[in-house]
């Protein structure tokens, strides 16, 4: 985790966690229509991309992925840095708008690979170009993701809200939501946090 250490004076420490102990916790929404509506596209015809990668790599497998979170992790020089494992040769850097967090690979087609920041917005990455071809915003936090092994969903979870949506792996387009709360063994209504073993699940179940 980033050092905090001089950020805030004592006074604006003090008065931080008095706002944080005073204020009613609200909910936060962000449902099926707000995940649609933030889909990004950078590239409209991913079919006119290359057809074999920009770089000089001897096999696909080698390449390696280092998550640069940024200056404090707010998204000031925020990237995924790609590395070719035989050499080390820096191949190519992925901007992305927070702290990336996680990584998936396709698991058909090595072209492809899918990233999640800390923000909760996943891009989709064609991996032979070295570029974002879109991205969606899927929640405010949590590292879950999961790619189907068909390689034709994806599966991500939020902490904030607790839910969990299920994406197409092409498009990033939303086809199924889950709000994660029920009622429990003692009649209570209640709220659970979304980990990559919960994609796991979903992606596992019959549609």
């Amino acid at each position: 985790m980033p050092a905090w250490d001089g950020r805030l004076s004592k006074e604006e420490i003090e008065q931080l966690a008095e706002l944080i102990t005073s204020q009613p916790a609200r909910p936060v929404k962000w449902d099926m229509a707000d995940i649609k509506n933030s889909l990004q596209v950078y590239v409209k015809d991913e079919q006119n991309l290359p057809g074999k990668p920009s770089y000089k790599i001897r096999n696909m497998d080698d390449l390696m992925a280092v998550m640069g979170r940024g200056h404090f992790s707010d998204g000031e020089n925020a990237k995924v840095i790609f590395f070719n494992g035989d050499n080390h040769d820096i191949v190519g850097e992925i901007e992305v708008d927070r702290a990336p967090h996680i990584i998936d690979f396709h698991p058909l087609n090595k072209r492809w690979a899918y990233v999640k920041t800390d923000g909760g917005r996943i891009y989709k990455v064609d991996l032979y170009t070295m570029q974002a071809t879109r991205s969606v915003q899927v929640g405010f936090t949590g590292p879950s993701l999961a790619v189907s092994f068909n390689g034709k969903y994806i599966a991500a979870g939020s902490f904030v809200p607790n839910t969990t949506v299920i994406l197409d792996a092409e498009t990033l387009e939303p086809v199924k939501f889950f709000n994660l709360k029920g009622v429990d063994l003692d009649g209570k209504m209640v709220e659970a946090d979304s980990s990559r073993s919960t994609g796991r699940h979903l992606l596992s179940q019959p549609s």
